[in-house]
């Protein structure tokens, strides 16, 4: 369960990011990097190679994400840099060594992460954060979220609030000189309920001060009921919460909704003068209700769907409820058994939530593949179809010219006792000669241009299983198109030269 190994791509490499994330490279040289980019000079990071034995026998730790909260007044709160420190060099924290590197076979297969652990790992480490002081205590709590402060019960998501700020705050824009810096409100507008609700919210839970507007309490105010008394009355406590976010968008939005709640969105006439406001809402209660919305992840709220969310954020993982089942098939054909097996297993299901919701990975990489390749395919079919068109009017043309030039042999045929249907032969066969030698001939050519390409695509490539081929299966029946559409367009002049008068085709000169 400790050992763990590094993997490195078919050339024997790994990005910087995931050494300078195990500690292997020094981060002084992005730090210098990073101040060299500020001051707009240069500075090189130097990039060597490492040897197996220094990967090799390296150890780093794990930091579950119970461990970055501690349990302080009744509240969950971040712990501070020295106190993960002193974590991470406790006994309790988990160690790991890289005992091997491993690269992808040459004949493919994908590998997802850059280090690989075993399943021993995976559950120890849930293992010990379920048994962590803090997730017990969130288990036990099933009213109250400890990360926020904020009750689990009493609201329900409603994207109507959000999508009329939104609007009111486009309206805001019709005056040039106005709003600026809330930039293009249009595409958010345009998004789903449940996408909207999702991008909001975890917009806000990317800055934690942002969560903090949602705590703030006045004294003596009115306050809301059913948000625990807080209101926007106290101006200060707000602006100063709001200046402590440190994400510019998550900051111009909630300064947006503000404004909007606190004195209405401007109303311009024609030439651009202010004639009022529309929308203003003092006691705040659009402005809670809008930044709630954003903690939430879609509008089926329940107390219950929120409090697993929470132990969710602790690291919480319920061993009888797993979110998602990895399927890794051997091949294609084993893929489609499980896919048909999965299928058939949901067609026996009356409700929704009893069927499984499956993603099939290498579909989808195939279906965006054979779209392009289908487009491509559509255009040179179309070529292929024109060339075809005008090589059977030629070679209908050629035949016709050849029934006229051998006018006089068709009367001596038919003087000797030939019939009408052995003339009709006699060009046919002359047509189906033609179409097969063309086919050949095509063959020939393709295969030979198939090698060049082969080694075109191995040299820009470097996959040797990316190569075009073309099957003696799928050659012979090229063939047989050939003489299929000669031998059509050689129909009509050997129908003609069969209906020549013997006595005038042997007058012919």
């Amino acid at each position: 369960e400790n050992e763990v190994v590094l993997i490195v791509d078919s050339k024997q490499q790994v990005s910087d990011f995931v050494l300078y994330t195990l500690g292997i490279k020094d981060t002084t040289h992005l730090e210098n990097y990073i101040r060299a980019s500020i001051n707009g000079e240069t500075y090189e990071i130097p990039n060597e190679p490492y040897s197996f034995e220094q990967i090799c026998g390296y150890k780093f730790k794990v930091l579950p994400d119970s461990q970055k909260y501690k349990l302080e007044g009744g509240k969950i709160v971040e712990r501070a840099p020295e106190e993960i420190t002193e974590y991470l060099d406790s006994e309790d924290a988990i160690t790991l060594e890289i005992v091997g590197i491993i690269t992808p076979k040459e004949e493919g297969g994908a590998v997802l992460g850059a280090i690989g652990y075993t399943s021993a790992l995976m559950t120890k480490v849930i293992k010990q954060s379920n048994a962590n002081s803090l997730i017990q205590t969130q288990m036990q709590n099933t009213t109250t979220d400890l990360l926020t402060g904020l009750p689990f019960a009493g609201f329900a998501p409603d994207c109507t609030y959000i999508k009329t700020f939104i609007s009111q705050s486009g309206s805001m824009g019709q005056n040039p000189g106005a709003n600026q810096g809330f930039g293009d409100v249009s595409l958010l507008l345009n998004m789903a309920d449940a996408q909207l609700l999702m991008y909001l919210r975890e917009t806000v839970m990317r800055d934690a001060e942002a969560a903090k507007l949602l705590t703030i309490k006045t004294e003596g105010g009115t306050g809301l009921a059913p948000y625990g008394g807080y209101t926007i009355a106290d101006t200060p406590a707000i602006l100063m919460a709001m200046e402590n976010i440190k994400d510019p968008q998550i900051k111009a939005f909630a300064g947006m909704i503000y404004q909007l709640s606190l004195y209405g969105t401007p109303v311009y006439d024609t030439e651009g003068n202010v004639t009022g406001t529309v929308g203003a809402d003092p006691t705040g209660e659009n402005f809670i209700k809008v930044l709630n919305t954003m903690l939430y992840e879609n509008e089926n709220y329940s107390v219950e769907q929120a409090h697993s969310n929470a132990l969710k954020k602790l690291g919480y993982v319920d061993f009888d409820k797993p979110t998602r089942i990895l399927i890794y098939p051997k091949d294609f054909e084993a893929k489609d058994v499980i896919k048909s097996y999965i299928d058939e297993y949901n067609s026996t299901q009356t409700k929704d939530e009893d069927k499984i919701t499956y993603t099939d990975t290498v579909a989808l990489l195939m279906d965006s593949v054979t779209t392009i390749v289908d487009a491509i395919s559509y255009v040179l079919v179309a070529f292929v179809a024109i060339s075809l068109i005008v090589s059977s009017i030629m070679i209908g043309i050629i035949t016709y010219i050849s029934v006229l030039e051998r006018t006089k042999e068709i009367g001596i045929l038919r003087a000797i006792g030939a019939s009408k249907r052995d003339i009709s032969r006699v060009f046919n066969a002359e047509t189906l000669i033609v179409g097969f030698a063309a086919g050949v001939i095509g063959i020939v050519v393709s295969l030979f241009f198939i090698v060049i390409i082969n080694i075109i695509l191995n040299a820009l490539t470097g996959i040797a299983e990316l190569r075009a081929v073309l099957p003696w299966g799928a050659a012979i029946i090229l063939v047989l198109i050939s003489m299929g559409l000669t031998f059509i367009a050689g129909l009509f002049p050997a129908r003609m030269a069969s209906k020549k008068d013997p006595v005038i085709a042997l007058r012919t000169e």
